[in-house]
């Protein structure tokens, strides 16, 4: 074992996945001992507590994090006040709202927000979400034009907006009033709008408001209404017909988007989701009541869950089928059904599946045969691959390499659209907009880890250049690292170990599942999992100990022919370790990350 700035590597060679295993050994055990028992801790959680301590200075707020300690005052944020005032001046009026959202999940819950919130309070509200084939991401002239001739007199547009300088330019001079509240990452300057409510603006990092820089739209959305309810408090707008909103019943919808949009799970962040999934829990949103049971979760809802399951089939109507979809799922509307809304999505989600695969294969295909993956960013291109899934296949394309990852669709007018995602370091938000400048993209912006953008196909070779180039400069070139949070045995692994790691729930960006090395273990056998694309492995230590445990998508993979060959070798392995439900059953779920050999 080396050690290497703080950190031990534990694999002289990369694994089986091309990468190396590190271990944080920056503290003794005298002193994670002490801080043990200060903090009344088991000492495998602090010991992964300290380990992480960059992230986590205070154990006990991010083990319970309270939104009454961490919630900062919204209007910290700059044009809250702004945004507030034009919103009590259209309910004082009796305006027609439209609430303008983005087609994800963070759109989808943005926009919920606020027309649940003003329903609550006896104001309708009307919803508008583009198309994301027809229209594109974000603000679109035409639809706003619509808008104004319907009579909508006040747009609030919610994940979006904050780069879109034409279409609100037009918006002005038609006299249609928008206030803009938005997380992705902005330019030097604004576009014309009533307010602009966005933690990532340019004069917003100058100022000390904690880590609302980290908030999905979702997020910056419930720190409006916090401000909202405190203006109409003050109002004296609430009475016996028309009680004040409990706000804390919002949370489901706040961590949702938050989980979905991968957000950092720390500080304010972490408060939301740990409360959200609470409200989740109890199951009061139809539309995501009904979404579960058209899904099969009988489990305790996770944020597992939220990512993985809940979160894709609300996305699946904007991708393949009805873009408003998800949002009228989470709008708590008696006149909606529910359960037909949630039939819908998880139809539009199996055909997204079909599709993703499709362009999937292609991608893998052009990476392999042209040798992309040796380059610092990964970019693939088509014509005529499905808009809706370039998003995912960019986030496929990058767990599995690694790298930056950009996808790209052209049409048959060459126009193409790319959706990208990003590892830590690299802020693609950033880049795209830099790109812009320099003329390499018509279009783009997002935020740190996944960024949208369009552009003509004679600007592909310019912009493929100026990419790669951008990612050489950020990349610290250095092989993969996985973070292991401690070495154990098979024994360890039982439900009062995973009840003490649990604590450390609910897992995401900025607060990874633990990941535990065991040593020295052989394969006893090596059972194939459905079509063969996965794995039931028995293992066992060199104390004896057994466990089953998964290996998943090894199809074609270095593990599928590892695992054709294991007999008589010693392994170390990284797992994941999980709770799950069936049939009313609790078991444990070990899963394995990755192996390397001796």
């Amino acid at each position: 074992m080396t050690q290497v700035k703080n950190s031990i590597l534990l694999n002289s060679e990369p694994s089986i996945k091309d990468r190396l295993w590190s271990m944080d050994a920056s503290n003794d055990e005298a002193y994670t001992s002490h801080f043990a028992k200060q903090y009344q801790l088991p000492l495998i959680l602090a010991k992964i507590l300290l380990s992480r301590s960059s992230k986590i200075a205070d154990p006990e707020n991010f083990i319970n994090p309270k939104l009454s300690k961490l919630l900062p005052d919204p209007f910290s944020i700059i044009d809250m006040e702004k945004a507030v005032n034009r919103s009590f001046e259209a309910i004082n009026k009796k305006q027609k709202i439209c609430i303008y959202a983005d087609y994800d999940v963070d759109g989808a819950t943005a926009s919920a927000l606020l027309r649940n919130y003003f329903k609550c309070i006896d104001i309708p509200t009307e919803l508008y979400i583009p198309d994301r084939i027809t229209e594109g991401y974000g603000a679109n002239s035409d639809a706003l034009a619509l808008l104004k001739n319907k009579g909508i007199d006040y747009v609030i547009m919610v994940d979006c907006g904050t780069t879109s300088f034409e279409p609100l330019e037009l918006a002005d001079k038609l006299g249609l009033d928008i206030v803009v509240i938005d997380h992705h990452t902005a330019e030097n300057h604004l576009p014309k709008a009533n307010a602009i409510v966005n933690p990532n603006r340019l004069d917003q990092a100058k100022l000390d408001t904690n880590d609302i820089h980290q908030l999905c739209a979702a997020g910056v959305v419930f720190m409006f209404l916090v401000a909202m309810n405190r203006k109409l408090r003050s109002m004296n707008y609430f009475n016996s017909d028309i009680p004040e909103p409990q706000l804390m019943d919002f949370l489901d919808l706040v961590a949702l988007g938050t989980v979905c949009d991968v957000m950092p799970l720390t500080g304010l962040n972490r408060a939301f989701v740990k409360q959200g999934l609470k409200i989740l829990n109890k199951k009061t949103n139809k539309g995501i009541d009904a979404l579960c049971t058209e899904a099969g979760i009988q489990d305790p809802l996770t944020a597992y869950h939220l990512g993985f399951v809940i979160g894709p089939r609300i996305n699946a109507g904007g991708r393949v089928g009805q873009a408003n979809l998800g949002s009228q799922l989470l709008y708590q509307d008696c006149e909606y059904n529910h359960s037909i809304l949630a039939h819908q999505l998880c139809a539009y989600n199996e055909h997204r599946q079909m599709v993703e695969k499709m362009v999937l294969d292609s991608a893998f295909e052009q990476i392999e045969k042209n040798n992309l993956s040796t380059q610092a960013g990964i970019i693939v291109y088509d014509h005529g691959w499905h808009p809706g899934v370039i998003g995912i296949i960019a986030s496929r394309i990058k767990e599995t390499y690694n790298k930056p990852s950009l996808v790209i669709t052209f049409d048959e007018e060459n126009q193409g659209k790319g959706s990208g995602r990003s590892i830590s370091g690299i802020h693609l938000g950033e880049i795209m907009i830099d790109a812009v400048h320099h003329q390499h993209l018509l279009r783009g912006g997002g935020h740190a880890m996944a960024a949208g953008f369009s552009l003509e196909h004679s600007q592909l070779d310019r912009f493929i250049t100026f990419f790669n180039s951008k990612c050489e400069q950020l990349s610290d070139q250095t092989k993969p690292t996985l973070f292991i949070d401690e070495i154990i045995t098979l024994n360890h692994i039982n439900y009062d170990f995973l009840d003490i790691i649990d604590t450390l729930e609910p897992y995401g960006n900025g607060n990874p599942q633990p990941r535990f090395m065991v040593e020295n273990i052989r394969i006893c056998t090596a059972t194939p999992v459905g079509d063969g694309n996965h794995a039931r492995l028995l293992v066992e230590d060199d104390m004896g100990h057994k466990k089953s445990i998964m290996a998943f998508k090894i199809k074609e993979s270095k593990l599928d022919s590892l695992l054709h060959s294991y007999h008589n070798q010693i392994f170390d392995i990284v797992v994941m370790i999980k709770k799950n439900f069936y049939n009313g059953q609790k078991n444990i779920s070990i899963v394995l990350e990755d192996i390397s050999t001796k």
